[in-house]
């Protein structure tokens, strides 16, 4: 059996394997394969800018195989009509994130208004997130005071008026996010 000192060294290597076959883009069997043009498509509804080529070249180097740039750029092309809509900008704006400089001008002009959509659902369901915090901790308060034999009643209705109103704040905050719900 191994002592703590072995299992320790066992899960710090196979964390750095994990690690360094993580960092790689592309598996042996797909550098293989050699379906650049799919891999291109991929990485552009990724919304992969045209400098990841080089992070396929370096995990397929390993192998001696260089990525057939032509297929992958066109594949990418490809790809980015699907990244670069405003459906997937609202799908973007949902995650609270922004898409990547990949777009057009044009495309970016038109993403912008459902990315704006998207992201005001996102910035909604954070807020409510907070009052539910905010929400759990003032219950943890209100049963403390239950408990106590010297609570104050005024104290007590005071918490509970506050419970009220932050209920109320969520239930608003949720019919207003209804309104950034879906895009066209």
């Amino acid at each position: 059996m191994l002592g703590g000192m072995g299992k320790m060294y066992i899960f710090a290597v196979l964390g750095l394997l994990l690690t360094i076959s993580a960092c790689a883009s592309l598996s042996q069997d797909e550098c293989l394969q050699g379906d650049w043009h799919g891999i291109g498509f991929e990485d552009g509804q990724r919304g992969e800018g045209a400098d990841h080529i080089a992070q396929h070249r370096k995990a397929c180097a390993e192998y001696g195989i260089t990525p057939d740039l032509r297929l992958w750029l066109a594949g990418r092309d490809q790809g980015l009509r699907y990244y670069c809509t405003p459906q997937n900008a609202y799908r973007i704006g949902r995650r609270g994130s922004s898409p990547a400089p990949v777009c057009e001008p044009e495309e970016q002009s038109l993403m912008a208004p459902a990315l704006a959509h998207g992201q005001s659902y996102w910035r909604i369901g954070r807020e409510i997130e907070d009052y539910r915090s905010e929400l759990s901790d003032l219950r943890e308060d209100i049963a403390t005071l239950q408990t106590g034999s010297e609570t104050p009643e005024r104290a007590l209705r005071s918490l509970i008026r506050a419970e009220a109103r932050l209920e109320r704040r969520i239930a608003m905050l949720k019919l207003e996010q209804r309104r950034f719900a879906f895009w066209h």
